[in-house]
């Protein structure tokens, strides 16, 4: 078996038990980059090579490709947007966002996902729309709520 192989499997075997670096997102389990960068690294070391390029970049707006190799040969890609000044974080972050977005997808790809594949940016916006709804139901009766 394939240092790969063993890296996916023993990720889908502990990942429901997993404390921290998950998340609940439209009732399926997210696994966040760190999370799952941690299981590449623990398998794989310095085999995997994570390679980063910026496919396009202006004043707004940044694209950027991840492209994961083990042992010189290339397994996955993954590729982020992100817009500046689209969320809180990306006023200051929109360059860090986009790479962890990428390598996030590159590693999903790789076979290293929960039971769900999103962006850092959907995770998080999902959360106060969530939240809000369960009030609204909570408060209102239904014939007064339009979902």
């Amino acid at each position: 078996m394939s240092k790969l192989n063993a890296a996916i499997l023993d990720f889908k075997k502990n990942f429901a038990n997993e404390k921290q670096g998950k998340q609940n997102f439209h009732g399926k389990s997210y696994a966040e980059v760190v999370l799952r960068l941690n299981y590449a690294r623990q398998h794989l070391g310095s085999e995997l090579d994570i390679v980063n390029s910026i496919k396009h970049l202006d004043d707004n707006r940044i694209i950027i490709q991840s492209d994961g190799y083990i042992s010189g040969k290339h397994v996955a890609t993954g590729i982020a947007e992100e817009v500046k000044n689209s969320s809180h974080i990306n006023k200051t972050s929109h360059v860090e966002n986009c790479e962890t977005g990428a390598v996030g997808r590159m590693l999903a790809n790789l076979g290293l996902a929960g039971t769900a594949v999103a962006s850092a940016g959907e995770v998080s916006n999902f959360h106060p729309i969530q939240m809000l709804t369960k009030i609204l139901l909570l408060i209102l009766p239904r014939s007064k709520i339009n979902l």
